[in-house]
């Protein structure tokens, strides 16, 4: 009987025990999804603000033009396109506005299509460009300047000096002129006969130097232009070297019946071919 007590004290002790064990855990049990919940939020924010302490470090600054990277030139050169980006060093490069740049460069200098993309490993920005190739030399609103395939005029002085000149000038360039190069060019281009001047002075008759001498073709328009070019590839056969032939010009403006001024002889039949 002497011992009964303590031991059941010791048993009661031991249920008391377990009994606040299991309270605790229902207790957490119940709170569990809120305390994940607040860890969470307290971890996100952590990470959010280590990552903007990282990337506002010194190091992600564009310091100076070297960390910019040009693509894509032959005629142009790199430090020209440099000089046309308006940005004050250091720049953060999150900073900077890449379709900014890339509008800015085509409204200064001879490009277009030009991506910017900004790199961090390592820190750069890549600016990529598409020249623009003069085809043409033309004078416009008194002047000097060039033509590309596209007929976009491009000022003279937008280039270096050094540049190769067009083959092709072309003489009285308006706005209505460059509206029907990009069809014109494309024609003229691949033409047999070799021509080096258009000449649209006369506002209903473009006339044109060729390999052949002066041809006249009337008010342009592009289905015309094709046959007036298949007919020039036949008229090469005309002995123009021959002094027993001397003419002034070759009037196509019919191209199907082409008039050759000034023949002191016969000449062979120019009719189409059926």
């Amino acid at each position: 009987m002497g011992n009964q007590y303590p031991q059941e004290a010791s048993g009661f002790a031991e249920r008391r025990r377990q009994r606040k064990q299991e309270l605790r855990q229902d207790f957490f049990k119940d709170k569990s999804p809120a305390l994940k919940m607040a860890w969470r939020i307290v971890v996100s924010a952590g990470l959010l603000g280590l990552g903007v302490w990282v990337v506002s470090l010194p190091l992600w600054n564009i310091t100076s033009p070297n960390q910019i990277e040009v693509q894509g030139t032959r005629l142009l050169s790199a430090k020209q396109l440099k000089d046309k980006i308006k940005i004050e060093y250091p720049q953060y490069i999150f900073k900077l506005r890449p379709q900014a740049i890339a509008t800015q460069l085509e409204a200064k200098v001879p490009v277009y299509n030009v991506v910017v993309k900004r790199s961090l490993f390592p820190l750069r920005v890549s600016v990529i460009v598409q020249e623009r190739e003069p085809v043409a030399t033309a004078s416009l609103n008194g002047k000097t300047g060039f033509i590309d395939a596209k007929g976009v005029w491009i000022a003279a002085s937008s280039y270096p000096n050094s540049i190769k000149k067009p083959e092709i000038l072309v003489v009285g360039a308006n706005q209505n002129v460059l509206g029907i190069w990009r069809k014109l060019y494309s024609q003229i281009s691949r033409s047999p006969v070799k021509i080096s001047v258009l000449d649209f002075r006369l506002p209903n008759n473009l006339i044109l130097t060729t390999e052949l001498g002066l041809v006249y073709t009337g008010e342009y328009t592009y289905s015309k232009m094709e046959k007036q070019i298949k007919m020039l590839d036949r008229l090469r056969s005309l002995p123009k070297s021959s002094a027993k032939l001397k003419y002034t010009h070759i009037d196509l403006i019919n191209p199907d019946y082409p008039v050759v001024d000034g023949v002191t002889a016969p000449l062979p039949d120019l009719k189409p071919n059926p």
